[in-house]
């Protein structure tokens, strides 16, 4: 959680809200000792692969460096609930690793890394992210960049209304 909430947070509208979901309390409470109180910022103690909110209640989800964390079945049902929270027009914007390019530097660092300390990363490795995608979910644009020689991913899909 390092910055980033913090930076959401200063980018926010008056009338937006925040909510940030976590599995672990632990990290909901160091989270809240970096945050100024702020009533449109919530956190909450939640399953992203299971919410407990409506459909179409998220004008936007983000997915920061948590699908690598995640065996595949738990990954694919994230994806799922991501996509049924989303608005129709709203954007599911995912970053997270990538496989990098042949050449890159760090490649053989990063197995390794994989291989003893972040067991499903790898998997971001031998398929995109698409393939954990709900099937049969034809109504999103995707637009897709790397960087860092491919190293690293963001993925920004954007929910069409149903026909």
């Amino acid at each position: 959680y390092g910055n980033l909430t913090r930076r959401l947070r200063e980018r926010m509208a008056a009338d937006a809200r925040l909510d940030v979901v976590d599995i672990l309390p632990v990290q909901l409470r160091n989270l809240a000792a970096k945050l100024p109180r702020d009533e449109r910022i919530a956190l909450l103690h939640n399953d992203a692969s299971s919410l407990s909110c409506a459909d179409a209640c998220y004008d936007q989800v983000l997915l920061f460096f948590l699908l690598h964390e995640m065996p595949e079945a738990v990954r694919r049902a994230t994806l799922a609930e991501a996509l049924r929270v989303l608005k129709p027009g709203g954007k599911l914007v995912i970053v997270d690793y990538h496989r990098p390019a042949r050449w890159h530097p760090l490649r053989p660092l990063m197995h390794q890394v994989f291989r003893h300390l972040e067991p499903y990363a790898s998997d971001l490795w031998a398929h995109e992210i698409e393939h954990y995608m709900p099937p049969g979910d034809a109504q999103r644009v995707m637009v897709k960049r790397t960087w860092f020689g491919g190293l690293y991913q963001q993925l920004v899909l954007t929910k069409q209304a149903p026909r």
